[in-house]
Order: structure tokens, then C-alpha cells, then sequence
């Protein structure tokens, strides 16, 4: 599942968009390495699913930052310097928001309609501000093979997968 399709992402542009309307070869702001901000190619999406119900947690942070996503995505915990499962972010832990370590004083569950899941070259996504990966558990190398095929046989730029696809049909 992922994360709710209605989270916002930022463009190399400096616009940002839903997940929803994201495309193949979208450049999103993925990390901060060295001070700057990184941006990465969209190359792939494990999952599109705008009708689907799923399960999902949602972390509400200080100055009011939230994100819903599937329990099991990754998302990195100031607290303890490392991704982990969202249904293991525990009340007063730290997750990055905005590249600061914001609070974390709400976890709770529900279920929303709507999932998308984008994979970047670099594993990693800047969703609602919130660090996180691009997967449920560290799968970076599980999908290394798909990252070569996709590098030499792109998904067509500025189209968006259909049927729940790894690749536009």
C-alpha cells in the first residue's frame, strides 16, 4: 500500500503535487546530502491503487505535520538514526519533518481509500515533509535488478501506470 495518495510531495521545480498526479521521470525532493537538497528520478511505482481501502497509520507531529501511510512503510526515526516500520514509532520519538527533528504526539490507526507507492532511484522520499523509503522493509537490493532494466528501458516520461503496474501498459 504505501502511502495515501493524497500525500504531497515536492518537484525539482519547487512545485508540489499529490502523489496521486505524480509521473514516470518526476524529479521529487528525496534527501539532504552534504546540506543540499537531493531530487530523484520517479522510475517506477510498486503500486497504484486510487479505489483500494487499506489499513493505515497516521503520525501527527508537533506544528501540526502529519503523514498516513501503510503500517509497515519505512520511515526514519531521529530517536534511534534509522528507518523503521511506522506501527513501531512509539509517542515522544523523533521522525524528520522538513530535514528537523519533529516530536512525534499522536499514532493512531484507521483506514483510507487511495494508495500509491513511487519508487525513486534513490530509495528514498520526502513525503508531507516526512524522511521515509520508498518500500515497507529494506528491499533496496531486492529491487537493484528492476533499477538496471529501468535504466536502460525507461518507463515512458510524464505518464502514470495503470492497473497497479511496475510499468505503463
Amino acid at each position: 500500500m504505501c502511502f495515501y495518495s493524497n500525500t504531497s510531495v515536492q518537484l525539482e521545480s519547487g512545485e508540489f503535487v499529490t502523489m496521486e498526479n505524480l509521473k514516470y521521470g518526476d524529479r521529487v525532493y528525496s534527501h539532504i546530502e552534504d546540506g543540499h537538497k537531493i531530487y530523484s528520478q520517479i522510475i517506477s511505482f510498486s503500486g497504484w491503487d486510487l479505489e483500494s481501502i487499506g489499513s493505515s497509520i497516521k503520525i501527527f507531529t508537533e506544528n501540526e505535520h502529519f503523514i498516513i501511510i501503510s503500517d509497515t512503510h519505512l520511515i526514519y526515526n531521529y530517536t534511534l538514526g534509522k528507518y523503521v516500520k511506522a506501527n513501531e514509532l512509539k509517542l515522544g520519538e523523533y521522525v524528520l519533518v522538513n530535514n528537523r527533528p519533529k516530536k512525534i504526539l499522536l499514532v493512531s490507526q484507521g483506514t483510507h481509500r487511495g494508495w500509491i507507492s513511487p519508487l525513486t532511484q534513490s530509495n528514498k522520499i520526502q513525503a508531507n515533509g516526512f524522511a521515509a523509503a520508498c518500500h515497507t522493509h529494506d528491499l533496496r537490493f531486492i529491487y537493484l535488478p528492476l533499477r538496471i532494466f529501468l535504466r536502460f528501458f525507461p518507463n515512458s516520461p510524464n505518464t502514470q501506470p495503470k492497473a497497479n503496474s511496475w510499468f505503463y501498459n
